[in-house]
């Protein structure tokens, strides 16, 4: 045990040296006439620029929003998981804590890790069923010159955690299965990043967000943990389309959980007030000594309902078995300044 934590706190030393390396690489890089155009002012309506933005790692992503510019955005999503295995809360973080809570609550014997699933002394009766509910979000970013950008997310969460009957699998069903249900705001992400363009249509960026513990730990509304994101980015611009792709490492002070988080994405201009993503978002997590991979597919429209108003619907599948099974979303985004 000691060791594995030895290793883990290593490679997390292993990789934020090699991201400070590659962000000192990025600012040692001479700013090109690329780097300081107003992007959204030069480019004209009808092709890419960097208002055109993905929906779930928004933060991540290569694009700024411009100097001096703000961009708000309020978005909510219904999320659903109901195929009798959910592994993931709307947080995104495993529920196998809340499981040995259940079974601990109903006088059963806490799961045993070393028993495999498929084994009949395992009891899988307190796994849980589904995971459903809303995921609301209010985003800001702001530019800081030309080639950076601060900003933050604060989610509220509404959620709603079934487990099976936990006598169900003894031949009892005089329990009625036990639901959690909780509402509330979530952990406050801070973010900000930088970038360079290496010529006029890709640009290399790098970033870091900070999971500040504000949700209520025993709601499963956050964490109770300070986490920290680092991230390095990548966006190719082609007149009415774009391409890019992100990968971040999520580490929390203690050993909590690791998050290796990576997405890669499409975006197209239809035309001067309709443009369309496909984003595909995906994260490996190491958690309660288990490994998770969940991967989706997220493809959205952003319609301009005025010069400065954008309404973005959003879709969500699943391609692994942990991710949530579908999604659907809308957000509205004012551009100020």
């Amino acid at each position: 045990m000691q060791a594995g934590r030895q290793d883990r706190r290593r490679q997390r030393r292993n990789l934020g040296l090699a991201l400070t390396c590659f962000a000192a690489l990025l600012l040692a890089v001479p700013p090109t006439s690329a780097d300081n155009h107003e992007d959204d002012d030069a480019t004209p309506s009808d092709q890419i620029s960097e208002r055109d933005r993905v929906w779930w790692n928004f933060n991540r992503e290569t694009a700024v929003v411009g100097s001096g510019k703000l961009r708000l955005e309020v978005r909510g999503e219904a999320i659903n998981k109901s195929s009798d295995d959910a592994q993931l809360d709307l947080t995104g973080f495993p529920v196998d804590d809340l499981e040995q809570i259940i079974r601990i609550r109903q006088g059963l014997p806490p799961i045993d890790p070393t028993i495999p699933p498929e084994s009949e002394d395992f009891i899988d009766s307190t796994r849980v069923k589904s995971v459903d509910g809303g995921r609301f979000d209010l985003r800001a970013a702001y530019g800081l010159g030309s080639t950076a950008e601060i900003g933050f997310d604060l989610p509220f969460f509404t959620q709603n955690i079934k487990f099976r009957d936990p006598m169900a699998a003894m031949g009892e069903t005089q329990f009625n299965t036990p639901t959690i249900s909780n509402e509330g705001v979530g952990d406050l992400v801070l973010y900000g990043k930088f970038r360079r363009m290496l010529s006029s249509s890709t640009s290399i960026g790098a970033g870091l967000e900070i999971w500040t513990p504000t949700g209520h730990e025993s709601k499963r509304l956050g964490t109770g943990e300070l986490g920290f994101n680092p991230f390095v980015n990548i966006r190719h611009d082609w007149k009415r389309f774009a391409v890019g792709a992100h990968v971040g490492y999520l580490m929390y002070r203690s050993d909590f959980v690791d998050v290796i988080n990576y997405s890669t994405y499409f975006l197209a201009r239809g035309s001067e007030r309709l443009g369309f993503r496909l984003e595909l978002s995906g994260r490996h997590l190491r958690a309660f000594g288990e490994k998770l991979d969940d991967l989706s597919v997220l493809p959205g429209l952003d319609f301009a309902l005025a010069e400065r108003v954008t309404l973005r619907p959003q879709g969500r599948a699943h391609l692994t078995n942990e991710a949530w099974e579908w999604g659907i979303g809308l957000g509205i985004v004012v551009d100020i300044l």
